[in-house]
């Protein structure tokens, strides 16, 4: 993947050559393949060009099944999080959540709660 910003008509070219690829399959399996397409490429961010999909849009990254909590889709909390001392009482990270970034976009403990059991049990980020 190049650094370097697409030009409208180059992102059209691109589009049409992936079109061109899925124009025999049936409506749903090219769905499927533009899925995986996506999931590929977010993986491949991750690995190879880390930091780089942080600003994308948060449904094209990979996630476990379920409801998506207010945390999974506020990437700048997810990180701060990340950053605090694992062993910290959830009362002491909520406070913390709420000094950084207020107490209206901040979820409830019990929220934070349920979040640090999805993610951390699974060592996902």
């Amino acid at each position: 993947m190049s650094s370097k910003r697409l030009s409208t008509a180059e992102i059209q070219a691109h589009a049409g050559t992936v079109v061109n690829g899925l124009i025999d399959l049936k409506t749903g399996d090219g769905v499927r393949v533009l899925c995986e397409a996506l999931s590929l490429v977010v993986m491949r961010s991750e690995t190879e060009f880390p930091g780089s999909i942080q600003s994308g849009n948060v449904n094209f990254l990979p996630r476990k099944g379920g409801r998506m909590l207010k945390l999974d889709m506020d990437l700048k909390q997810k990180s701060f999080i990340y950053g605090l001392d694992r062993f910290m009482t959830i009362k002491a990270m909520h406070e913390k959540l709420v000094e950084e970034f207020g107490a209206k976009r901040v979820p409830s403990e019990n929220t934070l709660r349920s979040y640090l059991k999805k993610h951390r049990a699974g060592g996902e980020k």
